[in-house]
């Protein structure tokens, strides 16, 4: 059975912490992604997330496992070669 749309946002919020549309919206309008593209956008992302670890944060495995879907996401749309291909 297909999920509502209800359903959906609220799953998006719990895997990614944001609404996935938009935030893809923000990657592809940022100066870094139209510089250096999806790779170094991706790799930023994962940075960010070893520095949550590191720094053991409270909430920062909640904040690190949703910037790993997100950046899973991105890797997905961008840079999978089975998208088409």
């Amino acid at each position: 059975m297909p999920y509502t749309p209800e359903q959906q946002k609220e799953i998006q919020l719990k895997m990614f912490g944001c609404d996935i549309d938009k935030f893809v919206e923000s990657v592809e309008s940022s100066i870094a992604f139209r510089v250096s593209g999806p790779a170094m956008v991706i790799m930023s992302m994962l940075s960010d997330v070893q520095e949550l670890i590191y720094h053991g944060k409270t909430g920062g495995h909640e904040e690190a496992r949703q910037t790993l879907n997100k950046a899973k996401y991105l890797v997905d749309k961008y840079l999978s070669k089975d998208k088409g291909e």
